[in-house]
């Protein structure tokens, strides 16, 4: 790792300390495996950030989706300010600012149902705590999620996100679980197309609910209590399934007496064009869990559910100290109206497509571009290293990650295969940045591409 940091194009003051980071922080942390060698950022506005040597980046991270209206927004840091100088944390108990925002998600989250929230601060708490209330409610033990989706890394979440990084040696994870193929089209894990394939992965989940004694049923008796899906692929991807897909998935749910959870930690807030995903599909949750955005750059996040599914694990069921502390709500409420009153779910939507139509055009310049999906500002670009195998080019894009990162756009690298840019930038970002994001992208894509001839 410390030649990564000696070789990498940073200046003194980074490299400084990306030395102290390998001599005190684990390396258990993403810095090294998200990145060849990462920079280390000290300051951002809006859409641009800058390193320990004041170089700058377009940012199309945004603290993994965390800040939808940028970085240190104005608006909500003059409501931190103001709370800063009357109350920051209260433990898991009540006060003021959490009741106003409790009462918030139940209006602006979907369903015309009594819905309860529940408090806490990391995306992968709300799942957590999802998956506990599905399994009393219902008093079955198993789950289903899909490959490739993130739900979270600890023991809980790990057994539903599929990924190996965070399961490795972790066998007891299997027990209680089903995963299931995710409708990822270009690469279908059934071998069809769509869409003649008539959506064989929602058949392939009929098909293990309705055959007694496959293990999800026992006679007549249903052995699974939740339905777990991200509506659009997060982590694995940032790519976008046929509309159909989760409509598709209510009726399965409806059919076979299980509770739906919508992950939208990431997809949440605005970033596909609408405030939540799966409005995209009209599909209604029984449970919607989020986060990341939710309080413009401080830890929040939210599980909202029907009240009577909310209600059965009891009280004191569970909590976390720094979940709902008022700090984080009067961020919150800040950041949903900037979000409502600024119409960032439609500027998402309208920038969205106008950067889409830029890729495109990047699309027919460069062979190294296999597919480009997404909807609003939630969008994913997989490099091949041919077009007709679909061969993934992975090392090409942790190249093309540090290529633009010399240039000043900074990406996270994802996908099943780690051959996807995913752009995750702020909603507030200016159209000019996105122009120049595609400058600095074209000149890294032909720079890669020279270097293979």
């Amino acid at each position: 790792m410390r030649e990564r940091v000696e070789e990498s194009f940073f200046g003194p003051k980074t490299k400084k300390l990306l030395e102290e980071i390998l001599q005190f922080e684990a390396l258990s942390n993403i810095y090294f495996g998200a990145f060849h060698c990462p920079p280390v950022i000290c300051e951002g506005k809006n859409d641009i950030i800058k390193d320990a040597d004041g170089k700058e980046y377009i940012d199309f991270i945004s603290g993994f989706s965390a800040l939808n209206v940028g970085h240190c927004n104005p608006k909500v840091i003059k409501a931190i300010n103001n709370q800063l100088k009357k109350l920051l944390v209260w433990g898991a108990l009540p006060n003021d600012l959490r009741v106003e925002l409790a009462k918030k998600m139940t209006e602006i989250t979907p369903g015309d149902f009594k819905k309860k929230v529940h408090f806490l601060t990391t995306g992968g708490e709300v799942v957590e705590l999802a998956l506990r209330v599905a399994k009393n409610y219902k008093s079955r033990p198993m789950t289903i999620s899909f490959y490739g989706a993130y739900h979270g890394a600890t023991l809980g979440t790990a057994a539903v996100t599929t990924a190996i990084t965070y399961r490795h040696y972790e066998r007891s994870l299997n027990e209680g679980f089903v995963h299931v193929p995710f409708p990822y089209c270009y690469r279908c894990f059934f071998g069809k197309e769509y869409p003649d394939c008539e959506m064989e992965c929602i058949k392939y989940i009929e098909r293990l609910l309705s055959t007694p004694r496959c293990g999800l049923k026992a006679g007549k008796i249903n052995e699974v209590a939740a339905i777990i899906v991200e509506p659009m692929l997060g982590s694995m991807g940032y790519f976008v399934p046929p509309k159909e897909f989760l409509s598709e998935l209510r009726k399965i749910a409806d059919e076979h007496d299980l509770l739906l959870i919508a992950d939208e930690v990431q997809t949440g807030w605005g970033r596909t064009g609408k405030l939540w995903a799966c409005e995209h599909s009209n599909v209604v949750p029984d449970i919607l869990v989020t986060g990341k955005a939710i309080a413009g750059g401080l830890p929040l996040s939210v599980v909202v559910g029907k009240a009577e599914i909310m209600d059965s694990i009891g009280p004191a069921g569970y909590m976390s100290t720094f979940g709902g502390a008022p700090l984080s709500c009067a961020a919150a409420l800040a950041t949903i109206e900037i979000i409502e009153k600024e119409k960032l779910s439609e500027r998402s939507e309208k920038m969205g497509k106008y950067y889409l139509n830029k890729l495109d055009k990047l699309y027919n310049e460069h062979e190294i571009i296999g597919n480009v999906s997404g909807k609003g500002l939630y969008i994913g670009v997989e490099l091949v290293k041919n077009r007709k195998t679909k061969e993934p080019a992975v090392e090409e894009n942790l190249a093309l990650q540090n290529e633009c990162m010399k240039r000043g756009l900074i990406y996270e690298r994802g996908g099943m295969h780690g051959n996807i840019m995913k752009v995750i930038c702020p909603l507030t970002v200016k159209k000019e940045t996105l122009d120049k994001s595609i400058d600095i992208l074209d000149e890294s894509l032909i720079s890669i591409e020279h270097s293979r001839k």
